[in-house]
């Protein structure tokens, strides 16, 4: 595994890789900026596999759970937005991905999971 920096909004500065791992990158932007980046990807390899690691899923209404703290402190800060699954199934689609697998950290214990996505 090689970490390389890059750009998301310069497609040019994006490494052609076999994976991209975004680490708290989805949830710093709202729908427009993260589909962006997911194209800028797509365009780059289309074949690559994407993992998205986030805190969440963030439950609905009236339930207590940390990615809701994440979320208001990333609507105030960045623009940005924790989602519900359904609220990325809905970014991933129209980015022109799909949910392929779902990895639970310690067992769901942990505020973290990774979405693994490819193209559709």
């Amino acid at each position: 595994i090689t970490a390389l920096a890059c750009n998301f909004f310069v497609q040019e500065t994006i490494p052609v890789a076999d994976a991209y791992f975004l680490k708290h990158i989805i949830h710093d932007y709202n729908d427009t900026k993260s589909i962006e980046i997911l194209s800028n990807i797509k365009v780059t390899n289309p074949k690559a596999t994407i993992y998205v690691i986030e805190f969440g899923p963030m439950p609905g209404p009236n339930v207590p759970h940390l990615s809701k703290v994440f979320d208001i402190h990333m609507a105030l800060t960045l623009d940005g937005n924790e989602r519900t699954q359904e609220e990325y199934h809905a970014l991933f689609k129209e980015a022109g991905y799909g949910l392929t697998k779902t990895h639970l950290l310690a067992g769901g214990q942990h505020p973290l999971y990774i979405q693994e996505i490819e193209s559709s």
